[in-house]
């Protein structure tokens, strides 16, 4: 066979690897050896320092990549070069102590990804930059959380601002907010909110366009996670709001809106030294431009290397440039045919501006810039490279697919005048940034790729297939019971079987060249890339159980989505809440009301019974509504239950809710949940189920991951606020396989990048990127390095729909168009790099499967099966038409369908509960009576900042689930003065945790709890974290310095009869000290301790209900109710024996209250 040596890719490497004193810039097509080429540039510097003996050199080089495993690939191929010097000559030699030296050196060299680099930056200049070096990165479930409450306090600041009465100052209305912050952040809000002020209607104009709070608080949450920086940049358009005032307004009060969220959000973060990813990157690059630090860097660094330049973004470009001067070089490498990480950031557009400067710099003559380009494929079969040549050349990236909407003949008025509007949007960016736009699109010199070899003339290939593959999946003319995924799946299935076992001719790299080898095909040849794995996965797993086929999913993300998972969730929710009729309905549907058997459940049979009992229930809620009384499904459960008409199975779920519904004021959230999930019998009901095992699987993580839930939301109120966003994290799903295995591998095409398989099945064709709304800053119209606009993707079509187009003529709004949108064209390209990256992954064999939906969905835009078009290149195609055809391939099966055996099953749950058993910290409740239990705040209906931790909050008005709030439907705006101001605030209950006060007082108690030295009081004072009024409370100081030790909010109960009824009283103090053999109780209010009598009452009752559960350990001897924000301390004496008949007293009112 012959081995081609491709003469231009070996001079890349030799030119970068003999001139390293040079800036490059090198494009480098799927599988051309862009490792290869880093490596060889990375040994020629360490090659032109050795005549010089400067082996510390190492230190002056930065190499950032993308992913930890490609920058230890980049670390390991150069360690192995320097052995291979080292090997080669005289271990005597002044050469030998050289690359010795280097070789140790290689230990601290800067190879790493983006954020380490910046994280390194950071702690070394900890103190110019005015962080701990011991700073934290929060995790991404950590981070939502921090943005959604920092988006509902600045959504609640919008409100407060927009209800402003004549008279009444901002300032006052803002003050409970600003508590904790700092002088700077405080400034900066107050700034926000005048602008706000000054221009009330921007924010109704704003809600009216959305027409909906929660998806304004989604856009908000957004920018904020996402893009800070380019917000603190931004402004909008001064065209637009010359020609459009209410739309200009209205992405103004969203500015500003979400500007104050950020500030929240970094109060939380970057305040307490805590970064999510880009907080990194936004500090260092603060940090960077500070002169006398960048100058250091400047010099410390002489090579600067960047690899996958393509997914990089603006930000990190910037980080680049302020490090990159004329007396160091920098060499960037990517392929802007690979860019597709735009929904997290990465933009295209830097790849090809950089790329112009680059040829400005060359053709303006300065000698040390230079463009390369890598074109030759050494990853995969001289069919496949060609078929990538005339498929990107042809299809993917030939912009006359665009240009031809202009002569499509459509008669759909509608879908007319889209196109339309994509040939004008594509003609606006064409004119607007000419270099840019034919960037897009196929460049024959630089993305024409020739093969590293040529094939063996006597390859094997197995029969009835090439190396190309389609394969159609006519879903209409298949079996109507399956869905057109599961006829996909199906299909890829029934093919892998086709063809494992069979033998095919592989190339493998041997001393540097493509070998054929002749082997048989296994099951870890095979990789399936989606486009997306959500209501993808799941089908494909389930199938392939079936067929008896290994699968491993790299990366699922479908793991909080699992029906058992969102089943515990469920269960949670109804803990939380028994009285939402949503969430009743949601876990009286799963198997935690399944009936324990032993044989295996019958999915439907059993889902019938269930359905019959639910119909039950719901005509008991028909009937109480039609006689006026307003009860839950719960509640009318309960009366079936007590009637005796609901089977026994589903009456002790009943009276487990109904436990835990007290219960979860006692215990922890994480003890909560493994407890119900214990006593429900939920692991047993699921090993009921036809292969359970994953499922098992799957709650023995989640039951691993609990006690995290303690730290991320100690209470449980809070923890099921986190897990309404916690199907937003992409959690892998637990497996009982390795990637390593011979499995079948499916993954997402981006999880797929920068990988190669043999063979690739590409599925979900019908994927279209949609036509979402997005947060745009596209650059103003003057040039692109003038300041960027803020705008969000179809917004124009939300305000002419709102206020009609009377105002804007069809000039007027081309030339908007032409100022905000024009960038829309980098995200409707997306997809066609997304296909490129796929079939660009296959080594071997490629199948592209065709479903042939029954239906297509516009909504989902242009489906990527379109960009795959193989038109003129049918030859060296094999098209499958259907599953009959794959079937005749099919021989002799390799593997068999695996049966989960019922006992088995049982015997997981078993192993499974009997390891979380041992991990319960609290008293097994399993087996004991049934009580009430009872606190202050459930018997005296307290709210304050501790009443996440005590309180009953039923929301028995919560009986059904509402789609969102419209601000129109809150009160007309002609009356905004009256009553339909304080509707919209009411409509926003659900949105807003609580009044600013307690928000507040939340906080400072939190913080508060958390402190054990007085010292502690005063620097937080210092810090403005604290009111400083806390200060006047003179009794904290002894308390604090001269005690035997301090209890932090001490969980403290003690059990009682009443009428031969159990009780167990429990509270929760936030400060117990014991000092000189007797206890004093502390706790914190934000109340005025002078005001409202009957408030200070309750207070007092609490506190002596503490002491009173205290004086069983030791004699209690005071208790201080201390106000924080104004500075007073209330002395309690402990409670008489009387105290107890008050508790009786209580109780039975509240029993009575229950009853009604």
């Amino acid at each position: 066979m012959e081995i081609l040596q491709n003469q231009q890719n070996r001079s890349v490497a030799e030119i970068v690897r003999q001139n390293p004193n040079c800036n490059y810039f090198i494009s480098a097509s799927a599988g051309t050896g862009k490792t290869y080429t880093l490596t060889n540039y990375y040994i020629g510097i360490l090659e032109h320092y050795e005549q010089e003996g400067k082996s510390d050199i190492v230190d002056s080089i930065v190499a950032v990549t993308f992913t930890n495993k490609a920058a230890n690939e980049m670390k390991d191929r150069i360690m192995k070069e320097i052995q291979k010097k080292l090997t080669a000559v005289d271990p005597n030699s002044k050469e030998y102590r050289y690359w010795n030296e280097v070789y140790r050196n290689m230990s601290r060299a800067i190879i790493s990804t983006i954020d380490s680099f910046c994280r390194r930056v950071l702690i070394e200049q900890n103190v110019e930059a005015g962080v701990d070096p011991n700073f934290k990165i929060i995790n991404e479930l950590k981070m939502l959380r921090i943005v959604d409450k920092a988006t509902q306090k600045a959504i609640q600041i919008a409100f407060e601002v927009y209800d402003l009465k004549d008279g009444e100052r901002i300032a006052d209305k803002l003050s409970p907010f600003l508590y904790g912050l700092t002088t700077e952040r405080r400034e900066r809000i107050e700034e926000l909110v005048k602008d706000l002020a000054e221009s009330k209607d921007d924010i109704f104009h704003l809600f009216n366009i959305f027409g909906d709070v929660f998806k304004v608080k989604e856009k908000i949450e957004e920018v904020v996670r996402s893009w800070r920086l380019e917000l603190n940049d931004s402004k909008v358009s001064e065209r637009l709001l010359e020609v459009f005032e209410e739309a200009g307004g209205a992405l103004r009060a969203f500015r500003n809106i979400a500007l104050i969220a950020a500030e929240f959000y970094e109060s939380e973060t970057i305040d307490n030294f805590e970064y999510d990813f880009k907080g990194v990157l936004e500090k260092t690059l603060k940090v960077l431009e500070k002169p006398s630090i960048r100058e250091y860097y400047q010099k410390r660094f002489k090579y600067i290397i960047v690899d996958e330049f393509q997914d990089t973004n603006d930000l990190q470009e910037r980080i680049f440039d302020l490090i990159h001067t004329d007396e160091n070089y920098i060499f960037y490498v990517g392929d802007r045919k690979q860019s597709i990480y735009r929904f997290r950031g990465g933009d295209v557009s830097v790849f090809v501006k950089t790329m112009n400067k680059f040829e400005k710099k060359i053709k303006d003559g300065n000698g040390k810039y230079s463009i390369l380009s890598l074109k030759t494929n050494y990853r995969s079969h001289p069919e496949l490279v060609d078929y990538f040549n005339y498929i990107s050349e042809n299809v993917i990236f030939n912009n006359v697919i665009y240009e031809g909407l202009a002569t499509n003949k459509n008669t759909n008025k509608n879908s007319k005048e889209n196109e339309e509007e994509k040939i004008f949007v594509h003609e606006v960016f064409r004119l607007k940034y000419p270099d840019l736009y034919n960037k897009l699109w196929f460049i024959e010199s630089d993305d024409k790729s020739s093969s590293a070899f040529l094939p063996d003339p006597n390859e094997n290939v197995p029969d009835g297939v090439k190396r190309v593959n389609y394969i159609k999946v006519n879903a209409a003319s298949d079996e109507e019971k399956k869905n057109e995924r599961e006829i996909e799946a199906l299909s890829v299935a029934k093919m892998i079987k086709a063809l494992v076992g069979k033998e095919m001719t592989f190339y493998e790299k041997q001393d540097g060249k493509h070998v054929p080898v002749v082997r048989k095909i296994t099951y870890k040849d095979f990789a399936i890339l989606s486009y997306k794995l959500q209501e993808v996965e799941d089908v494909y797993r389930e199938v392939f159980a079936r067929e008896g086929i290994p699968l491993y999913i790299v990366k699922g993300r479908g793991f909080y989505r699992r029906p058992e998972i969102r089943a515990v969730i469920s269960a949670l929710d109804v803990i939380q809440n028994p009285n939402n009729n949503y969430h009743f309905v949601q876990i009286f549907l799963s198997p935690f009301f399944e009936e324990i058997s032993e044989n295996s459940v019958n999915a439907d049979n059993s889902s019938d019974e269930r359905l019959k009992m639910l119909n039950r229930i719901t005509q008991r809620y028909r009937e109480s509504a039609q006689s006026g009384i307003k009860k839950s499904f719960f509640q009318c459960a309960k009366d079936l239950r007590n009637e005796g008409a609901l089977p026994h199975h589903i009456c002790q779920m009943l009276d487990l809710i109904e436990k835990y519904d007290e219960l979860k004021y006692y215990l922890k959230p994480a003890e909560t949940l493994k407890l119900f999930i214990k006593e429900s019998e939920y692991l047993r009901k699921l090993a009921q189920y036809p292969n359970s095992s994953q499922r098992l699987r799957n709650v023995r993580k989640l039951l691993e991951q609990a006690s995290d839930f303690n730290d991320q939301a100690p209470t449980f109120l809070e923890l099921t606020r986190l897990l309404e966003k916690i199907s937003e994290i992409q959690e892998v799903e637990a497996s009982e396989i390795s990637e390593e295995e011979d499995v079948v591998r499916m993954m997402t095409v981006h999880a797929s990048k920068g990988l190669e398989f043999n063979i690739v099945f590409l599925v979900n064709n019908d994927y279209g990127d949609r036509n979402e709304e997005k947060t745009l800053f596209p650059y103003s119209e003057n040039e692109i390095e003038s300041v960027r606009y803020i705008y969000i993707s179809q917004f124009l079509d939300k305000v002419i729909e709102k206020f009609g187009n009377g105002k804007l003529t069809a000039e007027l709004e081309k030339e908007l168009r032409k100022i905000l949108e024009a960038e829309i064209i980098y995200d409707e390209t997306e997809i066609l790099r997304k296909v490129y990256v796929a079939i660009t992954r296959a080594k071997e064999m490629l199948f592209v499967l065709d479903l042939q939906k029954k239906k297509s969905d516009n909504k989902k835009g242009t489906p990527a099966i379109k960009y795959l078009d193989y038109k003129g290149y049918e030859e060296n195609v094999k098209v499958i038409e259907n599953i009959s055809e794959i079937e005749k391939l099919i021989g002799e099966i390799v593997g068999s369908d695996e049966e989960v055996h019922l006992e088995q099953a049982e015997a997981s749950a078993e192993e499974i509960e009997s390891k979380f058993n041992k991990e319960l910290i609290e008293t097994d409740f399993t087996q004991t009576a049934y009580k009430r239990y009872i606190s202050p705040t459930i018997i005296y209906n307290l709210r304050d900042e501790k009443s996440d931790l005590e309180a009953i909050n039923e929301l028995e008005q919560d009986f059904e689930v509402s789609e969102g709030i419209s601000f129109a439907s809150a009160g007309a705006y002609q009356n905004y003065e009256g009553r339909g101001s304080m509707a919209r605030l009411e409509a926003l209950n659900e949105l807003l945790e609580r009044s600013s006060e307690i928000n507040i007082g939340k906080k400072v108690h939190s913080i508060l709890t958390s402190v054990n030295k007085y010292e502690h009081i005063k620097a937080l004072v210092e810090r403005g974290s604290i009111p400083e009024q806390i200060l006047n409370v003179h009794i904290l100081e002894p308390l604090f310095n001269e005690n035997e030790k301090i209890l932090s909010e001490w969980r403290i109960a003690k059990h009682i009869e009443i009428d031969g009824k159990s009780y167990v009283l429990f509270g929760v103090p936030d400060k117990v000290f014991l000092k000189n053999g007797e206890f004093y109780v502390v706790d914190f209010k934000s109340a005025d301790l002078y005001g409202n009598s009957d408030a200070i009452e309750r207070y007092k009752f609490q506190l002596k209900f503490y002491m009173y559960l205290l004086s069983d350990i030791g004699k209690v001897h005071c208790g201080y109710l201390v106000s924080v924000p104004r500075g007073q301390a209330l002395r309690i004496d402990p409670p008489d024996e009387r105290f107890f008949d008050k508790i009786v007293e209580k109780i039975e009112s509240f029993e009575e209250m229950m009853k009604i």
